[in-house]
C-alpha cells in the first residue's frame, strides 16, 4: 500500500463556492464581463446593478436581464443562452479566499493532514474560480473533485466515495460546506463529521437552520482535529 492508502489520521474536505472564497465576487464579475459587450454600450453599467440586485434577492439574473434587453430593445447574437455561456466562461485573473480559508489550509498543510474538494459546478467555471483563487497547490490533482468533471454531484455519493478509496484507512472523514439544502445529506449519512460554515454578508444561497454543527470561522476546525 502507497503512504496515502495506508493514513490513519483525519481528511479534511471543502465545499468551494461561499465556503473557501465568496461567491458573489465571482459572479459580479462575470455579471461585468457580460454587461461589457459591445451590444450594451451605453446600458452596461445598469446592467451590472440589476444583474447584481438580482443575486442579492436570490432571483434569476438572466431573467432581469431578459426583461431589460426587451424594454430596451437591445439584442445579442444567440440571445440569453450565448450570455449565460459567456458567463459561465469567465476567466478572472484574481479572486480572494477567505482570510480564515488560507489560514485553515497552510494549518493543515503544515501538520500533513490531507485535504481534498467536493464542489458541484461546470468544469471551465471551477477550474477558473481555483485558479484565480491560488489555492489548488493545497490539494493534490486527484483530490479535486468536481461534478462536472466526476458526473457525481454532492447530493450523490460518488465523490465522497472516491476520497474514501483514496483515503481507505483514514480514521475520520470530515466535510466543511455551507449549504444545509445539499451539502452534508450524503456525507453524514457516510458517517463523516460535518460542520457548517455561517453564512457570511453576500452568500449566494440562503442557510435554512440545520442540525449539522454551525461554525464562524474555518479557524474553529482546528479545535476538532
Amino acid at each position: 500500500m502507497t503512504e496515502r492508502e495506508e493514513y490513519g489520521g483525519t481528511v479534511v474536505v471543502f465545499d468551494l463556492d461561499d465556503t473557501l472564497f465568496p461567491e458573489r465576487e465571482w459572479a459580479v464579475g462575470a455579471y461585468r464581463l457580460v454587461a461589457s459587450q459591445p451590444q450594451f454600450a451605453g446600458h452596461s453599467a445598469a446592467i451590472e446593478k440589476l444583474m447584481s440586485d438580482a443575486l442579492t434577492h436570490r432571483e434569476n439574473p438572466f431573467d432581469r436581464l431578459e426583461a431589460y434587453m426587451a424594454a430596451n430593445s437591445l439584442s445579442y447574437p444567440g440571445s440569453i443562452p450565448a450570455l449565460v455561456a459567456l458567463y459561465r466562461s469567465w476567466q478572472p485573473e484574481k479572486l480572494t479566499p477567505w482570510p480564515d480559508a488560507l489560514e485553515i489550509l497552510c494549518e493543515l498543510e503544515s501538520r500533513g493532514i490531507p485535504r481534498a474538494l467536493i464542489t458541484d459546478g461546470r468544469s471551465l467555471t471551477q477550474r477558473a474560480k481555483l485558479r484565480a483563487l491560488g489555492v489548488s497547490g493545497f490539494f493534490l490533482p486527484e483530490d479535486i473533485l468536481i461534478s462536472g468533471e466526476t458526473g457525481a454531484r454532492k447530493t450523490e455519493s460518488g465523490n465522497f466515495v472516491a476520497v474514501e478509496n483514496r483515503y481507505p484507512c483514514a480514521a475520520r472523514y470530515i466535510y466543511i460546506g455551507d449549504n444545509p439544502a445539499r451539502d452534508f445529506t450524503v456525507p453524514r449519512s457516510r458517517g463523516w463529521e460535518c460542520l457548517c460554515l455561517r453564512a457570511r454578508k453576500g452568500n449566494i444561497h440562503a442557510q435554512p437552520q440545520t442540525d449539522v454543527p454551525l461554525i464562524s470561522s474555518l479557524n474553529e476546525l482546528k479545535l476538532r482535529l
